[in-house]
């Protein structure tokens, strides 16, 4: 992550590097380097906490050499950062990651252009401050994939993290800066997240011993393929005049950018405003902590799934002629790959 930290520790590389006659060695257990106490290859550093380990590697077969972090307590080697001129490569419990609008930085999170080479590859996660802050990874410039926006207690496109006690999760949104805060709660458990060189985002927790955790989908390719790029259409077209709002419940919300925030006003006086605009097509109440507000949404609807756990009510806005159908059938008809769906039908 580009921190002042992480900058420190390149001078202190570069310095390093370029002073390689350095003869006086570290002695004893120091976690801290400097231009007249360096390491040669070989020799390694512990922080001071005891959790991570500093030195000289090889990534898969290469033969280059790298400086970089990994666990000193994992058995298998399990590098967290590499000391090169470009974003760090993996996040570790602890992460902060988002935008500090004093200094125009940007943390972001990069995967690797292979196994065998740290340099950045194609895909990057984002926290967007457009519209109302979301997560969304990107393959060079293009959006990919859009994690959904902050609801007060989690992102809302991540299931089956509701009273997680593993994790404590934050989102810091002021005029200096907007930035994703997560840590672990217990020092002793080893959790990271990677991106890998596909694009997969992945949650790593270190165990000692094997456990099945999970089986595979039905579908594993669609899966991996995560393509729903042909999204949905509306079967009726919106007329403004007459419309109404639907509540669909179990949603990921839809792509925020295109969406305002607001507090103090109650759903009905929600649902009263967005009638009188003709451009708001949902809102949805982020009501999961105290200070949470409204969101609404304009425009198009993007990015939008059923989950089956941990989702959230969403109104969206439907023509007249609709009311009183079996909705989940009849309001959107959806290509192959959807984007919407309704785990269960209901009528109004």
């Amino acid at each position: 992550m580009k921190t002042a930290f992480m900058n420190t520790l390149r001078r202190a590389f570069s310095s390093l590097l370029l002073t390689s006659l350095v003869t006086q060695m570290i002695s004893g257990e120091t976690d801290t380097i400097n231009v007249t106490h360096g390491i040669v290859d070989g020799e390694t550093m512990v922080s001071s906490g005891g959790m991570f380990e500093l030195g000289f590697f090889s990534p898969g077969n290469s033969r280059s050499r790298y400086v970089g972090m990994w666990y000193k307590n994992v058995t298998v080697m399990t590098v967290v950062w590499v000391a090169n001129r470009e974003a760090p490569l993996t996040s570790t419990s602890g992460m902060k990651f988002g935008w500090n609008f004093i200094t125009g930085i940007e943390t972001y999170l990069s995967s690797w252009k292979t196994i065998e080479d740290p340099a950045p590859g194609d895909f990057t996660y984002h926290l967007d401050p457009t519209g109302y802050p979301q997560i969304v990874m990107r393959q060079n410039k293009v959006v990919k994939f859009i994690i959904g926006p902050w609801n007060g207690l989690r992102f809302c496109g991540i299931p089956n993290t509701r009273g997680d006690p593993t994790y404590w999760l934050a989102l810091v949104m002021n005029k200096n800066e907007v930035n994703y805060l997560e840590h672990s709660v217990d020092r002793s458990v080893v959790t990271r997240f990677t991106l890998s060189q596909s694009g997969v985002g992945q949650r790593w927790t270190w165990h000692d011993v094997w456990t099945d955790l999970c089986q595979l989908p039905k579908d594993p390719e669609g899966w991996v393929r995560a393509d729903w790029s042909n999204g949905c259409i509306r079967r009726t077209n919106l007329s403004c005049q007459g419309d109404a709002f639907l509540r669909y419940s179990g949603i990921e919300l839809p792509d925020s950018r295109h969406s305002w925030s607001y507090a103090g006003m109650t759903l009905e006086e929600y649902e009263a405003e967005c009638l009188r605009n003709c451009s708001c097509t949902a809102y949805t109440h982020l009501g999961l902590s105290k200070g949470s507000g409204r969101l609404i949404w304009f425009d198009d609807l993007e990015d939008i799934r059923a989950l089956s756990a941990d989702g959230q009510d969403i109104y969206i806005r439907v023509a007249s002629s609709e009311l009183g159908k079996n909705l989940c059938q009849q309001i959107f008809k959806c290509s192959l790959f959807t984007i919407f769906y309704a785990d269960t039908c209901q009528k109004y």
